[in-house]
């Protein structure tokens, strides 16, 4: 699923080591709204329910542990008791969990902020162009299995509702989000992509006809102007498109790929490299590049 910690990760507050403390017991705890309820967590539990809830019941092992370890270092990395969602995990999401407990994903001796998504297109995008501020191990790097093995990898808007909105839609959209008055203008005008990565995710976006425009982020135009507009309701599924405009059906039609915010671990691309023989660590690394691996 496309994760909604990840998502709305983008006010990142820097690492915080306060998060996590020894019980009387020995066991370790963290503090995280667990589906909606604020609690001090037994550490274990907490990393094994969301990597369960993240990556359903088949995942490999390793993909397992690389999900539990940054996890733990994005609660880390958020201040108070960040939001999570987790289902009862099963015996393989556990004994991941047990085993990386204690390792973190750590840049210059700090804790990094670590955040994932469900899909990549054929790679990821860096900080700078999702949330505008460069982190040094959130760059763009290849994703080279998400095309084979992720669901939902494509949508596009001549089959699925998804990726489908309507010219009315959006001129209302656009007029009291933008304050453009798009009315009698070709629609083939409305948008122009600016700027995309080495792998397609858009950087900026110019919504509005030459002189009569307004250039906006990709993520922006995603998450705020295009969010739940389409014709089933719901948002595009990346920032990761191209896009026509079909006369006939009076809308845009989305070409999409991948599915997030597309910075970070792709968690469809870590299960694909851990079938391709990758271990968790070799995983982080490479979504999480010029990181140390570190245990305490």
């Amino acid at each position: 699923s496309d994760s909604g910690n990840s998502e709305s990760a983008g006010s990142d507050s820097g690492s915080s080591d306060s998060g996590s403390s020894e019980t009387p017991s020995g066991g370790e705890t963290i503090n995280v709204t667990m589906n909606g309820t604020a609690q001090t967590m037994d550490l274990v539990q907490c990393l094994a329910m969301v990597a369960q809830n993240e990556l359903g019941p088949n995942a490999p092992a390793e993909a397992y542990k690389a999900q539990c370890v940054a996890t733990h270092c994005w609660i880390l990395s958020q201040s108070g008791y960040p939001a999570v969602s987790g289902t009862t995990p099963g015996a393989a999401a556990l004994a991941a969990a047990q085993e990386v407990a204690h390792v973190l994903v750590t840049y210059n001796g700090q804790v990094c902020f670590t955040p994932y998504f469900a899909s990549a297109s054929t790679g990821t995008a860096s900080a700078a162009d999702v949330w505008g501020n460069d982190r040094p191990w959130l760059q763009a790097v290849d994703s080279p299995y998400d095309q084979s093995v992720a669901t939902n990898w494509n949508t596009n808007g001549n089959s699925s509702g998804t990726a489908r909105f309507s010219r009315q839609t959006l001129l209302d959209r656009i007029k009291s989000e933008l304050e453009i008055d798009l009315t009698d203008v070709d629609p083939n005008n409305w948008f122009k992509i600016i700027s995309t990565n080495q792998y397609g995710w858009v950087s900026k976006i110019q919504v509005g006809p030459d002189g009569n425009c307004v250039t906006v982020s990709g993520r922006w135009f995603r998450e705020n102007l295009l969010a739940r507009q389409s014709v089933d309701g719901r948002s595009l599924r990346s920032q990761c498109f191209t896009f026509t405009f079909d006369a006939n059906l009076d809308c845009f039609i989305f070409d999409v790929y991948g599915y997030g915010h597309g910075c970070g671990m792709s968690q469809w691309g870590a299960i694909g490299y851990a079938q391709n023989g990758w271990g968790y660590q070799d995983i982080l690394l490479h979504y999480y590049p010029g990181t140390t691996i570190t245990t305490y």
